[in-house]
């Protein structure tokens, strides 16, 4: 557990990234920045006060806020004297950098397109015994464009500004019980295939989440591709807390080291794999753009992702059918657990 003492804080006093001290939902300690930081949000910080209620829960161990009109990556940390908060601002990208990214997402997706037709059309000149035989080979293939296609969707993604994406993917009324409930009929059955079992608590009362569908679905998929890879068994609960809904997933598996933690929200950080990442930072910037917030809690014997989402309490609301996937040419599913699923899933009579 780190030291930290209320006295002599001059170090934390001169940086100039937000720090914050918390005990027992009371404020032990802030420096001067975090003290502009919360007066521009129009809270007035002391100490010996209550604690904000935007900060995320002391048990976490990192988590994304918005905070007067800023998103910020807050890493949170056990002292022998409380909670320590360190709060750091998440660069947005340029409009220069936003074409960049949008042209390179469309020079892979056109590049997967042609070595798909070009697979398509090798697999029809072999003879049926040719093509059992290449099975394998053929499987690796198709894994790898769903890879390619995964990579570039989520380049295409970070290209969009907000108004964009909301225009795309409006917020809708999700049932999201039974948006669990489908979740586990279809990912624990593909979970098996790697030994491993994804559970849903079984929560049984009515939750309508204010979100899109299609990118909570997405969201989901890429935490549950990170727990994999972290080769843990997964639990999926779903409780309410005031007027949010809040989903967890826990894993069993290796954690995340300290030194990861610290850049789990960039997108200079990498996978349990070592491989760049932008699987958590998409997910932070799509709950955001519905209210939402994202926190994650890690240690030897695993990780917790938890995700709050508005709840829809106004009497109007409907509840919206679930949408059935029928993807045109390749699986969602497929796509986003493409770095963890075995060659075997990929086989042409299973993606096209």
């Amino acid at each position: 557990m780190l030291e930290f003492t209320l006295s002599g804080n001059d170090f934390f006093d001169g940086v100039s990234q937000p720090v914050l001290l918390v005990q027992a939902q009371t404020i032990q300690y802030f420096n001067p920045a975090a003290g502009s930081l919360f007066a521009l949000a129009g809270i007035s910080l002391s100490v010996g006060a209550p604690a904000p209620e935007q900060l995320p829960e002391p048990g976490s161990s990192a988590a994304t806020m918005t905070l007067a009109g800023r998103h910020w990556s807050v890493l949170i940390r056990a002292t022998k004297s409380g909670a320590l908060y360190q709060f750091t601002p998440i660069r947005e990208q340029s409009e220069a950098e936003s074409a960049r990214l949008r042209q390179l997402s469309i020079q892979l997706q056109v590049m997967v397109s042609h070595a798909g037709i070009a697979a398509e059309a090798l697999q029809r000149e072999l003879s049926e015994t040719e093509q059992h035989r290449s099975s394998r080979q053929i499987a690796r293939l198709n894994r790898s464009l769903h890879r390619l296609l995964r990579m570039s969707g989520h380049l295409d993604f970070c290209s969009r500004s907000d108004s964009e994406l909301l225009i795309l993917f409006p917020a809708e009324t999700v049932e999201l019980a039974a948006f669990c409930r489908e979740l586990e009929q279809t990912i624990h059955p593909v979970a098996r295939q790697v030994n491993h079992s994804f559970v849903f608590d079984g929560f049984t009362k009515e939750l309508l989440g204010l979100v899109n569908s299609e990118m909570l679905r997405q969201v989901l998929y890429n935490l549950i591709s990170n727990a994999l890879k972290a080769g843990g068994d997964m639990r999926l609960r779903l409780r309410r807390r005031g007027s949010s809904a809040i989903l967890t997933l826990t894993d069993t598996g290796k954690g995340i080291s300290p030194d990861k933690m610290e850049t789990l929200f960039s997108f200079d950080g990498e996978d349990s794999t070592g491989n760049l990442s932008l699987g958590l930072p998409l997910c932070r910037r799509i709950l955001q753009l519905y209210g939402g917030q994202l926190v994650v809690s890690s240690s030897r014997s695993g990780t917790s992702v938890s995700i709050s989402l508005p709840l829809c309490t106004n009497q109007k609301c409907l509840r919206q059918t679930l949408p059935v996937l029928a993807e045109q040419g390749y699986s969602l599913l497929l796509i986003e657990l493409s770095d963890v699923l075995p060659d075997a899933l990929y086989g042409q009579e299973d993606v096209l």
